[in-house]
């Protein structure tokens, strides 16, 4: 946390992110990565939040519903969203709606479509979804505990 604080003071003079709002997202983007541990979501997560950009920030839920709905490439199985494959789904999602999809995908991935037992008969998109990668009846094994 200190690296990164002090990297945004050697940039800016302080610590702050403001002249990131006078800049394009390509730009704000690339100075947000180059920083200590901030990867392409962390920093399309602060353009989002912090810096109110029309971008979209894939985490594991954004990721795993654009899987099962069929936007993205059906050979990618990675749990991670490779940076190119994050650029070609924000550029599939107009900007006005961005914000909007990126929370409510993270509300459906947590509640109902879930890594390991969805509740596709609950989920309110099930009518469009291709459920790419799901299996029925699928449970996770439990380790046997060692006393």
């Amino acid at each position: 946390m200190r690296s990164l604080l002090d990297a945004v003071i050697a940039r800016f003079g302080a610590p702050t992110l403001k002249p990131l709002r006078k800049m394009s997202d390509r730009d704000a983007e690339a100075i947000l990565i180059a920083l200590p541990n901030v990867g392409k979501k962390v920093a399309r997560c602060v353009m989002m939040y912090s810096l109110d950009r029309q971008v979209f920030p894939v985490d594991t839920h954004c990721w795993r519903i654009a899987r099962r709905l069929g936007w993205v490439r059906p050979t990618q199985k990675d749990r991670h969203c490779a940076p190119r494959d994050m650029d070609r789904l924000q550029s599939k999602i107009p900007p006005e709606f961005r914000y909007s999809l990126h929370v409510n995908m993270i509300s459906l991935g947590r509640e109902i479509c879930t890594a390991s037992a969805p509740k596709c008969e609950e989920c309110p998109i099930a009518t469009w979804c291709s459920k790419i990668g799901v299996t029925r009846g699928r449970a996770r094994k439990k380790l046997p505990h060692n006393h």
